[in-house]
């Protein structure tokens, strides 16, 4: 068989099928070939009904009544019938499947595959898979299960790649002997036979091994053509003792350990004559943003000027009236610009920073417009990076020989960041200041909701303020959106002094209500996660995130640090009726990094090299978390790669990777 011919050449498929497979990016058998299985069933031994597993399982059973059907409201149906082995009986049931009471009788005796449950005397099987054909069950130990794809059944898929595999005997491998040999991997074809049907998890382990190795090679080949290597400047950056004390005065408290130590990493790197290039993590609240005030400082001691850019004019503003106060001790000009100024006003301020009348420019994108000119620009900040779209991203470079520093408090394990950031250097804020609280965080159904409104009613009292977090801006009436919630708030619980805030409001109006809230002027904010980054407002104590399913964890974890910045212990409270498991990581847990562990292997890291922000990444077979030694194994054989060992795998490679990533290139922006 010719692995490129069109799909419908293959049997079963045909035109109609064909079109189906398409829409999944799937057009010919070899596509089809690396199309991986997400996971098995596993058909390798049976299980006693009496002893039912945690996970799904294979039990031999015999129908003991026959199986009853009834409909509810016309939309839902329920199939219902006794099964036995000889350990135990069981209840088992068919939601939404009437077919299967035409389909089974009493007295058979099938396979079926399913999680069996212990509830007080009873055992149940609900939705089970149901297989006759014992030759089957013998012939594949394992069944693979693959990705949905519309119109196309799972049999259809495991049919189709048997009729693969069963037409070809080998498969032009572009892995050399060597480069099996040495990593215990198995040729192209028996690859393929062992990543869908494996005779043992032992053979698979070993094929997933090298399609996650080779998957991984193509990311960092393309990762390491786009990022350039250290660039040397002219300019040297000097500070003397005197500044650096007026500087200390002016932060006016004494930093911590580790903001000192990222202090003068930083202080050398603009000192050293080489193109500052740093990414600065740091959980909420650690203090990055008195660093990148830091740079600025030495920066414009050295005559030079200094730009930060922040995804929200919100926290735009916020950075320019905290450093307005900062610097005017210092004696440097200070200005703000974003999409909200008008049209005179704008002109003024451009003016104004070609001519080198101002030190320290912040802002939004607007930052990076074509019309933007600087006189000395030698220093670019941006803060909460991942929160621009890649095309923006992709201008913030400005030029090649300029000083970068990439502040962001959403943490990536540090293995992750070191392949991601390979050029970079990393430096991480990894202590609180003294005296901050954790945020006592609670999960709580919606029975408990007068309890909770209690609660923030008495903080109230105490003059403290409250963050009401929406998933949504308005929506049906039983729905928790920003405008249903904030009505409930003043009809049913007497909350006067509550204000929405949402992406749909002007700039001004927007700005304006954050002035109202940080004054103590606003009781209750009830917003959307625009508040997520960076707002700052210490007398408020209490967070209430309303469908705290709906949010990744690393999200909930931001919106968490808008409270608990003051001296008084503050309470974030999520409300849910699902996903409990999932949300409890943060009642427990108040390490932004081991959270976002957590998040990445729930939610997935989204396409490090495309637009997804969350959701399925670049890697199919890889797990970025999880597959951490594999990924420094990739790491290491990419070097000698590019030390002259391996050339056949890294052509081969490489060709891949510009095909896979050809219509990304041009927006992948990694500083």
């Amino acid at each position: 068989m010719n692995l490129l011919q069109p799909l419908r050449k293959v049997k079963g498929i045909g035109e109609k099928r064909e079109k189906l497979f398409g829409a999944k990016g799937i057009y010919s058998p070899q596509d089809l070939l690396f199309y991986f299985p997400k996971s098995f069933k596993d058909y390798s031994h049976v299980s006693r009904l009496a002893d039912p597993k945690e996970v799904e399982a294979l039990y031999s059973v015999q129908i003991k009544t026959k199986p009853s059907l009834a409909y509810f409201n016309k939309k839902m149906s329920l199939v219902r019938f006794k099964a036995c082995d000889e350990s135990a009986d069981a209840k088992v049931s068919f939601f939404n499947m009437p077919y299967m009471a035409g389909n089974l009788k009493k007295g058979d005796k099938v396979y079926l595959y399913g999680k069996a449950k212990k509830e007080g005397e009873e055992i149940t099987l609900t939705n089970p898979s149901v297989e006759r054909n014992l030759e089957s069950v013998e012939k594949f130990p394992f069944i693979p299960v693959y990705p949905r794809i519309f119109g196309i059944s799972q049999r259809m898929i495991v049919k189709s790649i048997q009729n693969i595999l069963n037409e070809i005997e080998s498969e032009k491998d572009y892995l050399g002997e060597a480069f099996k040999k040495e990593f215990g991997f198995p040729d192209l074809f028996n690859a393929h036979k062992s990543i869908h049907f494996p005779d043992n998890m032992n053979e698979y382990n070993l094929a997933k091994k090298r399609f996650s190795l080779e998957e991984l090679l193509v990311f960092l080949i393309i990762l390491d053509d786009q990022v350039e290597s250290k660039k040397y400047t002219d300019i040297r950056l000097e500070i003397s003792e005197s500044q650096r004390q007026a500087l200390l005065k002016a932060i006016g408290f004494e930093m911590t350990n580790a903001q000192k130590r990222v202090a003068g990493e930083i202080e050398k790197d603009l000192m050293s004559g080489k193109v500052m290039n740093r990414l600065l993590q740091g959980d909420v609240g650690c203090g990055k943003t008195i660093i990148a005030f830091y740079a600025m400082f030495i920066n414009y001691v050295n005559g030079y000027q200094s730009v930060l850019m922040a995804p929200t004019e919100v926290l735009a503003k916020q950075h320019y009236e905290h450093a307005k106060s900062f610097f005017e001790l210092l004696g440097a000009r200070v200005m703000t610009v974003t999409g909200a100024d008008k049209k005179s006003e704008r002109l003024q301020k451009l003016e104004e920073i070609k001519n080198g009348d101002v030190d320290i420019v912040f802002g939004t994108h607007a930052l990076v417009y074509g019309e933007m000119e600087y006189k000395r620009l030698n220093l670019a900040i941006t803060d909460e990076q991942h929160r621009f779209g890649v095309s923006q991203r992709a201008k913030i470079s400005f030029n090649g020989k300029l000083n970068m520093l990439v502040m962001s408090a959403t943490p990536i394990p540090r293995t992750l960041a070191l392949v991601l950031y390979s050029k970079m250097d990393i430096s991480v804020i990894d202590e609180m200041p003294r005296g901050r609280r954790s945020v006592n965080t609670h999960l709580i159904k919606d029975i408990k909701r007068k309890d909770m409104y209690e609660y923030i009613r008495k903080e109230i009292r105490k003059r403290r303020q409250a963050y009401v977090v929406c998933p949504l801006i308005e929506g049906e009436e039983d729905q928790k959106s920003v405008l249903n919630v904030s009505e409930e708030l003043k009809r049913d619980f007497g909350f006067e002094k509550c204000v929405v805030l949402h992406g749909r409001m002007k700039p001004d109006e927007k700005n304006q209500i954050m002035k109202e809230f940080a004054k103590g002027e606003i009781d209750i904010l009830v917003s959307t996660t625009v508040i997520e980054v960076g707002i700052n407002v210490p007398n408020a104590t209490v967070m209430v995130i309303e469908d705290a399913e709906r949010f990744g964890l690393s999200t909930l974890h931001q919106l968490r640090g808008r409270v608990g910045r003051g001296e008084h212990q503050s309470y974030c409270f999520l409300v849910s009726e699902t996903s409990l498991d999932r949300l409890s990581i943060l009642c427990e847990e108040t390490d932004g990094f081991r959270i976002a562990e957590k998040d990445l292997e729930t939610r997935g890291p989204g396409q490090f090299l495309g637009y997804n922000q969350h959701g399925i990444s670049d890697f199919y077979m890889s797990k970025m978390i999880k597959d951490m030694s594999l990924l420094e194994l990739a790491k290491q054989i990419l070097e000698r790669m590019k030390k002259g060992e391996f050339e056949k795998e890294y052509n081969i490679a490489k060709k891949i990777a510009e095909k896979k990533y050809e219509n990304m290139l041009k927006n992948i922006a990694l500083n």
